[in-house]
């Protein structure tokens, strides 16, 4: 006794439109660039935060000047000034005395 399920040509559409969306979703969410990890925010001694370069043994790239500071992603950071009047703000790797608002 043959017990095969048959797959009919709309089964085969959805199984593989299924497997296109699952890939489409890894590769875009997978996608970072090097300075996203490179580039972390570091409590100083002072109690602000600072950016490091661990690709170059840890040396500070921005100058404690922080409250709060997130990691880089997709090239901008979310930051808060020092001070009282903290202002929120991103900053890039590469503009790194601009706070975008």
């Amino acid at each position: 006794m043959n017990s095969k399920k048959y797959c009919s040509p709309l089964c085969y559409a959805i199984k593989l439109a299924f497997i296109a969306v699952v890939c489409l979703l890894l590769f875009a969410c997978g996608s970072k660039s090097e300075a996203d990890f490179s580039i972390v925010p570091v409590k100083g001694s002072g109690g602000e935060y600072q950016y490091i370069d661990i690709s170059k043994k840890g040396k500070i790239v921005i100058n404690p000047q922080f409250r709060y500071a997130s990691n880089f992603e997709d090239g901008l950071a979310l930051v808060r000034t020092a001070g009282e009047d903290g202002k929120y703000g991103y900053i890039m790797p590469t503009e790194r005395n601009h706070i975008v608002q």
